[in-house]
């Protein structure tokens, strides 16, 4: 699912027309040119497919949907579409990917009941032993109830999201997304 405030790859999978390759490689990058002057621009690729024969990958990264919106429906892409469709036989395929669908693409998220399962054991355990040696090691200090109370929560969770969680998905990864 493709969120508004997180950068935004498209991929453009592009057939060229026969003998027309220098052409259309030079059509993209006019168009990756001009692409370039638009707020939330980022970066462009082009790269020859090693799927196939005359292929050609067009890369746009913007930093955000609304970005690449406005550079979709601006006049100055269908110009240069209109320009390109002399050396393009046909666009293959369009993807538009999150920076994470595009490094990971095939990364199965875990089950939330199972997380749930997990999340309350956790935290459980640690209500049960963590909290009260840091009760009493706060009270050495001679903290007010609040702000022992706050900093068992900053422990605790802190310690739940770099340390006890990650580990525990790495033990029980395989499990989790069953």
């Amino acid at each position: 699912m493709i969120q508004d405030n997180q950068p935004i790859t498209t991929i453009l999978k592009i057939k060229y027309k026969e003998a027309f390759k220098d052409e259309c490689l030079q059509w993209m990058r006019e168009t990756a040119s001009v692409a370039s002057h638009f707020d939330g621009f980022i970066e462009k690729n082009i790269c020859i497919s090693a799927e196939a024969e005359r292929e050609l990958l067009n890369l746009f990264i913007f930093s955000n949907k609304e970005s690449l919106e406005r550079w979709e429906n601006s006049e100055e892409r269908m110009n240069q579409t209109k320009k390109g469709e002399r050396f393009i036989e046909e666009i293959k395929q369009k993807t538009q990917l999150t920076v994470l669908e595009f490094m990971f693409p095939s990364v199965k998220l875990p089950k939330r009941s199972k997380m749930v399962v997990i999340t309350v054991c956790v935290i459980f355990i640690l209500l049960n032993s963590l909290v009260p040696v840091l009760q009493q090691f706060f009270s050495l200090l001679h903290l007010p109830g609040l702000l022992k109370n706050l900093l068992g929560v900053i422990v605790m969770v802190s310690l739940m999201t770099f340390v006890i969680l990650p580990l525990i998905s790495k033990i029980l990864g395989r499990w989790l997304i069953r």
